[in-house]
C-alpha cells in the first residue's frame, strides 16, 4: 500500500489556486507550491473559508493530504487546523463534498476516498487552528490522481462455435468457426472489474449477460468489444473474427437406374437413406446436387462436383455408399448415407 500510494502523481502541484480570502504574503498560491518552508503557506483571518484549486484537466483522483503549519516548524497541535472538508467539482458550479475532517489534532492528514473524476477541489475550513479557530491556514494541499481500474475482460463466451486460442485477458484477437445453420450469435463478456463499461459492436453489455444477436453473414463477420475501465477511463478491445460456413447441404440425390429409389424420398435434413436393387443391377450412378454449387463432394471415397455422377459397384448384400459434403467457406461437413440392398 505504501509503495501504491509513493506511487501516485500530485496533480494539484503548480496549479492554479484561488481563496475566499487571503492575507498577504500567503497568497493560495503558496499552498500548491510544494515546498514546506513556514512562509509558504494560505492563510486567512476568517472562517469558514475555501481553498480552491484549478486541476485544469478532469483527474480521477482518490487521495487529498493536508500539512498543517505544524508540519512547517510550528507548535503542533495548537498551528493544526481542526474542521475542514474536501469537495470535488467538474464545472465549478457543482460541488459534491467527497470527505470531512472533525477534530483534527495532527500536522498532516492523508485521507483516501472512492474514486471520483474531478477538475476542480475545494477544502472548506469550518474551524481553524485549534489555538484560534478564526484562522484558516494550510501549508500544503496534495491531491492524487487514482490508479485506473481493470480494462481487461476476464472471461469472453459465444453461444456457438469455440474461441481459439482459449481466452486470456491480455490477448484481444480471437477466431471462432460456427456452421451455415448459425444465422446469428451472442456474445458473452465478462469484466475483471464489474463497473467497468462494456461495448459490443458498440452497444452497451452488462459485464456477465449475452449481448443481442448479432446476424452472421456466410464467411467472415468481425465481432468488437470494448472495454472503459471505471477509473481511468482506459480502454482494451478485444475482436473475434466468427467465420460462418457456407452451406454443406445437398438438396437433392438421384440414383440411376431409376427403379433404386431413396427410402425416404431426400430432404436434405435426413442423412441415412436405404434403397432396393434387382440382383441383375451390377453398379448404380449416384448424383448429388448440392445447395452450393462450391462445396466439395466425395461419393463412396471419390471426388465429384454437385450435379456430376459417380458410378458405384454394388456387391450381393448390403452396400453402404457415405457421400460427405464439404463446406467452401469454413469447416462445415455433412454425411449422407444410402445403404443399397441387393440379393
Amino acid at each position: 500500500m505504501k509503495d501504491q500510494l509513493e506511487a501516485q502523481t500530485n496533480v494539484a502541484l503548480y496549479k492554479p489556486a484561488q481563496a475566499s480570502s487571503f492575507i498577504k504574503p500567503y497568497i493560495p498560491a503558496r499552498a500548491v507550491d510544494g515546498s514546506l518552508n513556514p512562509v509558504n503557506r494560505w492563510l486567512a483571518h476568517t472562517v469558514p473559508n475555501s481553498l480552491d484549486v484549478d486541476l485544469q484537466t478532469p483527474y480521477w483522483i482518490d487521495r487529498w493530504v493536508v500539512k498543517h503549519m505544524g508540519d512547517m516548524g510550528w507548535s503542533s497541535p495548537p498551528y493544526n487546523m481542526s474542521d475542514y472538508e474536501f469537495h470535488v467539482s467538474l464545472d465549478r458550479f457543482n460541488w459534491i463534498k467527497v470527505d470531512s475532517v472533525i477534530g483534527n489534532t495532527l500536522k498532516a492528514t492523508d485521507r483516501k476516498f472512492e474514486p471520483v473524476s474531478a477538475r476542480y477541489v475545494r477544502v472548506v475550513v469550518r474551524k481553524g487552528l485549534n489555538c484560534n479557530p478564526q484562522l484558516a491556514s494550510i501549508g500544503q494541499l496534495e491531491v492524487y490522481q487514482a490508479q485506473p481500474t481493470s480494462a481487461y475482460l476476464n472471461k469472453l463466451g459465444l453461444s456457438s462455435g469455440i474461441l481459439k486460442p482459449a481466452f486470456s485477458p491480455a490477448n484481444s484477437t480471437y477466431t471462432a468457426d460456427v456452421g451455415y445453420t448459425t444465422e446469428s450469435i451472442t456474445v458473452i463478456p465478462t469484466a475483471e472489474d464489474p463497473n467497468a463499461t462494456i461495448k459490443v459492436n458498440g452497444t452497451v453489455v452488462q459485464s456477465g449477460t449475452a449481448s443481442q444477436p448479432i446476424n452472421l453473414n456466410v464467411g467472415s463477420n468481425t465481432i468488437t468489444v470494448e472495454v472503459t475501465s471505471k477509473v481511468g477511463g482506459v480502454v482494451q478491445n478485444y475482436s473475434v473474427n466468427v467465420t460462418r460456413a457456407s452451406s454443406a447441404y445437398l438438396n437433392n440425390i438421384t440414383i440411376s437406374p431409376p427403379m433404386v429409389q431413396l427410402n425416404p424420398a431426400f430432404h436434405k435434413s435426413i442423412f441415412v437413406y436405404t434403397a432396393n436393387a434387382m440382383p441383375a443391377i451390377g453398379s448404380v450412378t449416384i448424383t448429388p446436387k448440392a445447395e452450393d454449387d462450391n462445396a466439395a463432394i466425395t461419393v463412396d471415397g471419390k471426388s465429384t462436383t454437385s450435379g456430376s455422377g459417380i458410378s458405384v459397384n454394388l456387391n450381393s448384400g448390403q452396400n453402404v455408399i457415405p457421400i460427405i459434403v464439404s463446406s467452401k467457406i469454413g469447416s462445415d461437413t455433412k454425411t449422407y448415407t444410402i445403404t443399397i440392398s441387393k440379393p
